[in-house]
């Protein structure tokens, strides 16, 4: 199974499809949750705490990427590593999840849950 991070961009309108997951650090009291397709992290004292600021971070992302021109919103997206979809011309996607099922860039160990969170702007 793959998973896509996915943002549409039409009618005035975005829509958000991304993917966050939580992870403690061992030496640490904290929960975190990370972003991968956004770079935006989050952390709480559980993971409550943890996924009230990532949903916080994430609606502070999509007001502030709302009031960019078009050009600086594909640019923005660009910056992140996105890729524009060949044949819907309005959809970007960022993938982290592997055809194997295997997430990019971090052990399963360390991986505690993995969260999806749409929203539109």
């Amino acid at each position: 199974m793959s998973y896509t991070d996915s943002i549409h961009m039409g009618n005035g309108k975005t829509k958000m499809r991304v993917m966050a997951f939580s992870f403690k650090i061992p030496d640490s009291n904290t929960f975190n949750m990370y972003c991968p397709s956004l770079k935006i992290s989050a952390y709480g004292k559980n993971e409550k705490e943890a996924k009230e600021m990532m949903i916080f971070s994430l609606e502070n992302f999509a007001m502030d990427f709302s009031e960019l021109k078009p050009k600086q919103r594909i640019q923005a997206l660009i910056n992140l590593g996105w890729k524009k979809d060949a044949i819907k011309t309005k959809d970007y996607s960022r993938s982290f999840i592997d055809a194997n099922g295997e997430l990019q860039g971090f052990s399963e160990e360390a991986i505690e849950e993995v969260k999806e969170f749409e929203m539109y702007v």
